[in-house]
């Protein structure tokens, strides 16, 4: 579980460790999209008014997947605004954080994380930047980087 500027955000396969009430709320959101929608990340708004099913869905095979799409259901309402990539999509790093350590692919998700923070990937001034594609694939390039198999190396 992740917890950004007080959204908390979690892997399809991990919310079970949202706390009870979050877990209610997810539910009720459920409830109120098809059952064909696809999604694999989890977003509970900081209010708690929101809950966001987002699909990345090489989520495991991408070392920084990219957002294919998303529903946003208001819980007080029970509109659903719904959402597809752009030509810049948002994409997700420290991806180890939002799984469990008992995942199978845990390890190699963090240690990719380690190798990036090492490599200062992740400046203070430019973290508002890198969660989208295009600046992020640039950036690599640009710092002699990149992503091969989810290991850090030398272009």
């Amino acid at each position: 579980m992740k917890i950004v500027h007080g959204n908390v955000y979690v892997h399809r396969t991990n919310i079970d460790e949202l706390k009870a009430s979050d877990l209610k709320l997810v539910d009720q959101a459920k409830k109120l999209t098809p059952s064909s929608l696809e999604w694999n990340m989890l977003r509970v708004s900081k209010d708690r008014s929101r809950i966001t099913f987002s699909n990345y869905p090489d989520f495991y095979s991408d070392p920084h997947p990219a957002l294919k799409g998303y529903a946003s259901v208001n819980i007080d309402t029970g509109k659903i605004r719904y959402g597809k990539a752009q030509n810049n999509p948002v994409i997700l790093h420290r991806k180890e954080t939002f799984i469990k350590r008992t995942d199978p692919n845990y390890q190699s998700f963090k240690r990719l994380t380690e190798q990036e923070v090492v490599a200062g990937l992740y400046p203070k001034n430019l973290l508002s930047h890198i969660g989208r594609k295009n600046f992020w694939d640039e950036f690599l390039i640009e710092e002699g980087w990149e992503i091969e198999d989810h290991v850090l190396q030398r272009i």
